[in-house]
C-alpha cells in the first residue's frame, strides 16, 4: 500500500532550532508531495510561544532556565521538556487543507487518542467538545479549547495551525512529564497563581523513569495512526 504520510524523527535540539525549522517549512509547504510528520525532542528546558504574543509581558526578563522561541503558529505560551512534540505540514493539495482549522484539530487528535489508547492510556483520554473554539488564555496549559485532549477532564496536550495558500503547519504539545514547577514559578511574573491554574487544568502521561519507552510507544503508534487518518 502506498504510504500517505511522510515521517521524520528528527532527534533531539534546541527550541530556536526547531522553530527556525518549522518557519522555513512554511516556506516549503507548497513542495511537499504528502503530509509531513516531524517529531523532535527538546534538548533543554525551553518555552514556545505564539506567533503574536510578546513574551516579556509574562515570563521575566532576567530569567535563564528556560530558552525561549517563537512558532510560526498562533496559540499562547507552553513550556518543554519532557514532552511529545511533532509538526504536521500538509500541501493545499490534500482535503486536510480545505477544512476548517477546529476539523484538523478534531482529526489529528483523534488520531493522537486512538494512538494513546494502544500505548495504554487511550481509555481514561476524551476530545474536549464542551469549549468553545479558538479559546485560549496566554498560557496554553491554563484553557482548554474544543477538541484538546483531555485526561480525566484535564488538559494533556495544546495545538496550534497556520495556513497559507501553499499548505498549513499544525504544532503540537503532549504534556508527558510534568515541568519544573518551582523553575517554572520563578520564570513567571505572577508565577505563584499561574502554576497554580495550570497545576489545577493540566495533566501529564507518564514518568520522568518511564518517558523513553513511552515516546518511543507513542511516536510509532501516531505515526501508523495518522497515515491511516489522512487517507
Amino acid at each position: 500500500m502506498e504510504k500517505n504520510l511522510d515521517v521524520v524523527r528528527a532527534g533531539k535540539g534546541s527550541a530556536l532550532h526547531w522553530m527556525e525549522e518549522d518557519f522555513a517549512l512554511v516556506e516549503q509547504l507548497g513542495e511537499l508531495e504528502r503530509p509531513l510528520l516531524r517529531l523532535y525532542r527538546f534538548a533543554a528546558p525551553a518555552m514556545t510561544y505564539g506567533y503574536f504574543i510578546n513574551p516579556l509581558q509574562f515570563v521575566k526578563k532576567e530569567q535563564g532556565y528556560f530558552e525561549l522561541a517563537r512558532r510560526p503558529t498562533g496559540g499562547g505560551i507552553i513550556p518543554h521538556g519532557l514532552d511529545f512534540t511533532f509538526t504536521v505540514a500538509c500541501p493545499a493539495t490534500h482535503p486536510l487543507w480545505s477544512l476548517p482549522v477546529e476539523e484538523n484539530y478534531r482529526v489529528i487528535n483523534s488520531a493522537l487518542a486512538s494512538s494513546l489508547f494502544k500505548c495504554g492510556r487511550g481509555s481514561e483520554c476524551t476530545l474536549a467538545k464542551n469549549y468553545p473554539p479558538g479559546r485560549h488564555g496566554p498560557f496554553c496549559m491554563e484553557t482548554p479549547t474544543r477538541y484538546d485532549l483531555m485526561l480525566s477532564g484535564k488538559k494533556i496536550g495544546g495545538a496550534a495551525e497556520r495556513k497559507t495558500k501553499k499548505g498549513l503547519l499544525h504544532q503540537s504539545t503532549l504534556f508527558c512529564v510534568a515541568p519544573a514547577w518551582e523553575e517554572l514559578t520563578g520564570a513567571l511574573e505572577n508565577g505563584a497563581d499561574r502554576v497554580s491554574l495550570m497545576q489545577q487544568e493540566s495533566a501529564f502521561l507518564c514518568s520522568s523513569d518511564d518517558y523513553e519507552l513511552f515516546w518511543e510507544r507513542l511516536a510509532a503508534a501516531f505515526a501508523e495512526t495518522l497515515d491511516s487518518a489522512l487517507r
